[in-house]
């Protein structure tokens, strides 16, 4: 439903309907744009705000990865520790278990002399 105005000019314009505004306003919010009333400093600060946080990110993830080599060449240095000391368990391992056994023959031998040393009763 249209209505004709009449402007003060004197010129005859149709007038939109009221469902025709708020389509095209609805086609101007899906549209993304840039107005000319955005400062031109706010728009300098936002790039270079935005290009210092990618320097930001950009040196941590650089640190990061320094960090995991110097983790990583630890860690392969100490594997040749590591394996020597396996080995040097398992020697002192069987040492003990001939300590024992040697152990075991000694208390035997204390038990005999105890008894060779203790008084026959009369």
């Amino acid at each position: 439903m249209r209505s004709e105005i009449i402007s003060p000019v004197g010129t005859m314009t149709k007038r939109k309907a009221v469902t025709e505004v708020i389509d095209d306003e609805r086609e101007l919010q899906r549209h993304w744009h840039v107005n000319r009333g955005i400062p031109v400093a706010f728009l300098v600060s936002s790039f270079v705000y935005t290009t210092i946080q990618l320097g930001v990110v950009v040196w941590y993830a650089s640190q990061f990865n320094s960090r995991v080599e110097v983790v990583e060449k630890a860690q392969a240095s100490s594997i040749p520790i590591v394996e020597g000391i396996r080995m040097t368990e398992a020697a002192q391992g069987e040492r003990l278990t001939r300590v024992e056994e040697k152990l075991l023959g000694v208390q035997s031998g204390i038990t005999r002399i105890e008894t060779l040393l203790q008084p026959k009763p009369r």
